[in-house]
């Protein structure tokens, strides 16, 4: 071919660069997580001033995802029992919360509200008779379940602080208190575990007895714990009992084995949002 005709040609042929093209496109997606608002069995009444639920009726949480699921699933949190601590953690919108903070109370109000939206209303447990033992299979509707609140028998005031007090029958000592929360819950089972034969009772009321006729020097707080009437003891226990607000999952049963009817309490735990586990 001669030179003109190269010329020719390649004067005819369109002039175009070669750019890569990616298979997924560069794109920003935004996913929204929906939220809700969950009413709080304490109604914040029971958090001190600088506590961000202080007199907070309801919290704003996350609607559970595949990123929560990775977490329930995680044989290293449940073995430490931090599992339910880290989906609370996860699942709460405002971060400047600590989940360990939060009242007892509260965080079972907001880990049945997390299973309800998560995987519906219908939560299939097995609960023992009280009666015979025996195991029964039952169907419950987590939507019936509210925060209940009773009045106590025991006079019980609240403080502008969150805390509580009442006044001893035997010893007229005024007990300044405050209610269990995560924190609480999790170093007295893990001392129930290493030791069965703990000191219980005046272990629970070292973590909540804040002071002694408005005292509140810590050692004198625990020598009278440890010294406290029995007919005091066994009157804190009820009155911390009766001034704890409840969000408890009860169940009307009829047992299968004995046919004795009861109420029974359903448990939370691990299983109660993937019961596959």
């Amino acid at each position: 071919m001669s030179r003109n005709n190269q010329s020719r040609l390649s004067a005819q042929q369109p002039a175009f660069s070669v750019e890569p093209v990616s298979a997924f496109p560069q794109t920003h997606i935004t996913v929204s997580v929906p939220t809700e608002f969950v009413e709080l069995p304490s109604r914040g009444m029971y958090y001190p001033p600088e506590h961000p639920l202080h007199n907070k009726e309801t919290i704003e949480i996350r609607y559970m995802t595949a990123k929560e699921e990775d977490i329930l699933s995680s044989e290293a949190l449940i073995k430490k029992g931090l599992v339910l601590e880290r989906l609370i953690d996860s699942i709460i919108v405002d971060k400047s919360l600590d989940p360990g903070t939060l009242l007892v109370c509260d965080r079972s109000a907001i880990l049945i509200a997390a299973r309800s939206s998560a995987y519906g209303n219908d939560y299939e447990a097995a609960v023992s008779c009280p009666f015979c033992s025996k195991k029964n299979e039952i169907v419950c509707d987590l939507h019936q379940f509210e925060p209940s609140y009773q009045q106590p028998e025991i006079d019980v005031r609240i403080t502008t602080n969150g805390t509580c007090l009442v006044t001893l029958p035997k010893s007229q000592k005024t007990i300044e208190f405050r209610l269990y929360n995560g924190y609480d819950e999790r170093s007295l089972s893990n001392v129930s575990e290493k030791n069965p034969t703990s000191n219980q009772v005046t272990d629970q009321f070292k973590r909540v007895v804040l002071s002694i006729d408005g005292n509140q020097d810590f050692g004198l707080v625990h020598a009278f714990i440890m010294n406290m009437p029995a007919f005091d003891s066994r009157f804190l226990r009820k009155a911390i009992k009766q001034a704890t607000p409840t969000t408890e999952l009860r169940h009307k049963l009829v047992c299968d084995t004995c046919n004795q009817e009861s109420v029974v309490e359903v448990p939370i735990g691990v299983k109660f949002f993937w019961p596959d586990f």
